[in-house]
C-alpha cells in the first residue's frame, strides 16, 4: 500500500506542466539588476517597464571591450595531462596556475558592451492602474501592462531567432 501511494504521488506531480511561468512585478525596474531580460543568442535586451518613459538597453554579440585576438599558446598541449592529474587530486588551484602559466597568453576574455539603450517617451500618462511587467517564461516576451483613464495598454518586447531583430509592440 505505502509503495502504491509513493507512486501514485510522484505521477501527480511529474504530471504537473511547467505552463505559464511567468517572473511577475508590480513596478518598472529601478536598475539593470531589476530589468527584464529577452534575447536569441545573438542579439538581446533589457526591459524596464517605464511607464512614462521606458528604456529598453541592447545588445549585440559583436559588441564589446577590446579587440580581435587569439590567446592560445603554442605547446600548451603538453601540459594538459599534469592539469587533469592536478584537478583529479582536487588540487584546483595549482591545476588553475598551471593553465594560467602554460595555456593563455594576455586577456582571458572581453566583456560584451551595451549597444544602447532606445528610450521611448509617452507624454499625458497620469492616473495609471492596474501596472504590471512580466516575462513570461513560455515564449519568451517581456511585456508591461497597465490602465490610464479606462484604457488599457500593453506593450510587449522579444527577440526573434530567425529575424535575428528585438521586437517592440506598442
Amino acid at each position: 500500500m505505502r509503495f502504491f501511494l509513493v507512486f501514485v504521488l510522484i505521477s501527480l506531480v511529474n504530471g504537473i506542466g511547467a505552463e505559464n511561468l511567468r517572473l511577475w512585478y508590480s513596478n518598472p525596474a529601478k536598475n539593470w539588476w531589476e530589468a527584464l531580460p529577452v534575447g536569441n543568442s545573438h542579439i538581446g535586451a533589457m526591459v524596464y517597464g517605464g511607464i512614462d518613459h521606458e528604456e529598453i538597453q541592447l545588445n549585440e554579440e559583436t559588441f564589446w571591450s577590446g579587440s580581435p585576438y587569439n590567446n592560445d599558446k603554442s605547446g600548451a598541449s603538453r601540459y594538459l595531462g599534469d592539469v587533469r592529474e592536478l584537478i583529479f587530486q582536487g588540487r584546483n588551484a595549482e591545476a588553475r596556475k598551471l593553465l594560467d602559466e602554460n595555456f593563455f597568453t594576455g586577456n582571458h576574455g572581453m566583456r560584451y558592451l551595451t549597444l544602447g539603450s532606445l528610450l521611448i517617451d509617452f507624454s499625458g500618462v497620469d492616473n495609471v492602474k492596474n501596472y504590471y511587467r512580466e516575462l513570461n517564461l513560455d515564449d519568451a516576451t517581456a511585456v508591461t501592462g497597465f490602465t490610464v483613464d479606462g484604457i488599457k495598454y500593453k506593450r510587449t518586447v522579444f527577440s526573434s531567432f530567425s529575424g535575428n531583430v528585438v521586437v517592440i509592440m506598442l
